[in-house]
């Protein structure tokens, strides 16, 4: 099994200073347990190890970090969806702008031809880089934040001397 190992001092730290309520955890804490697993290609259960100097409410930080990856989760979804509508109308637009080249070609200026074409060609390259790129990796994300609810969190109290 694979080790996210997280030090912290006390369970305040892993918490964002701005919160009160000890509810949204700290982004630097979240954006290096992120940034740990997605640099394993592994297939195998990984654990987030939490190491602290004092006592933590472990179901407290169990149910924020998974509350953390719902969110974040839901916010891949939408980005997923506002990619597909963008796609859909950038394709559209490319498809208008081509159709009106194909009409106005023989009897109008060269150079207005040639905006129109080099437009609709544009807009259809953009949705096709939305469609081959950026869809792709929301999907990666989403992917990764699945796993990662799945994740084991475990604690250990450091004796400090």
């Amino acid at each position: 099994m694979y080790e996210i190992k997280v030090k912290i001092h006390e369970e305040a730290d892993l918490y964002s200073s701005l919160d009160p309520d000890r509810e949204q955890l700290d982004m630097e804490v979240v954006s290096y347990i992120l940034h740990k697993y997605q640099e394993k290609k592994r297939r195998e259960p990984f654990c987030v190890h939490i190491f602290s100097d004092t006592p933590v409410d472990e179901e407290r930080v169990r149910k924020n970090f998974r509350a953390f990856l719902e969110r974040e989760e839901k916010n891949e979804e939408q980005l997923l969806h506002i990619s597909s509508m963008k796609q859909v109308r950038l394709f559209a637009i490319g498809l208008a702008f081509i159709a009106i080249w194909l009409l106005v070609k023989t009897i109008t200026n060269v150079l207005i031809v040639e905006i129109l074409s080099i437009i609709g060609s544009f807009a259809i390259w953009e949705a096709s880089n939305i469609w081959i790129v950026e869809k792709p990796n929301i999907r990666l994300k989403k992917h990764r934040l699945r796993r990662l609810m799945d994740t084991e969190v475990r604690f250990t109290v450091q004796k400090t001397e």
